[in-house]
């Protein structure tokens, strides 16, 4: 018994939809053009922030997360900026679900943010998803070039 393979000379329009990021670039001081291998936070996309109930809106709780590890990367030069951040909130209503929140940090590994831009931004959507009562987030960054970096906001809801 003899089997043929039937083969065409057509080659198919490739159909994979893959999302078009621009990677950043920067100037030296020379005017020289280099790459860099990061990606604006408008163009990544955040894992999101999954939250549940606080049975105890009665009480200010402290919550305190700290991410020893947390990684992104300079917009202006590609370089890894490693720090640490630290979260403390009192809740309302609502409390952040910790493996969530842990992808929504590791969404920043190839974002090309600054320091006060990553605390700022952190801000905004902490608030967006739960309302604390009270929100600090801290930013501590290693060193680079012999210069450390921290960066700290704050947020206190208005209470009627």
């Amino acid at each position: 018994m003899t089997t043929t393979l039937e083969t065409s000379t057509a080659l198919a329009e490739p159909t994979l939809t893959e999302p078009t990021l621009t990677p950043a670039v920067s100037v030296n001081a020379a005017g020289k053009v280099n790459p860099v291998f990061s990606f604006p936070p408008e163009q990544i996309d955040f894992a999101p922030l999954e939250i549940w109930e606080n049975k105890y809106t009665d009480r200010d709780t402290t919550i305190i997360i700290n991410v020893p590890e947390f990684t992104s990367v300079c917009p202006k030069t590609g370089l890894p900026d490693i720090g640490t951040i630290i979260i403390e909130y009192i809740p309302n209503a609502l409390v952040l679900e910790l493996k969530a929140f842990k992808y929504y940090t590791l969404s920043y590994r190839n974002c090309g943010i600054f320091y006060e831009n990553v605390v700022n931004k952190f801000r905004d959507d902490i608030i967006a998803a739960i309302a604390p009562r009270y929100l600090k987030i801290s930013a501590n960054f290693t060193p680079r070039g012999g210069i450390s970096t921290a960066a700290i906001v704050e947020y206190h809801a208005k209470r009627d």
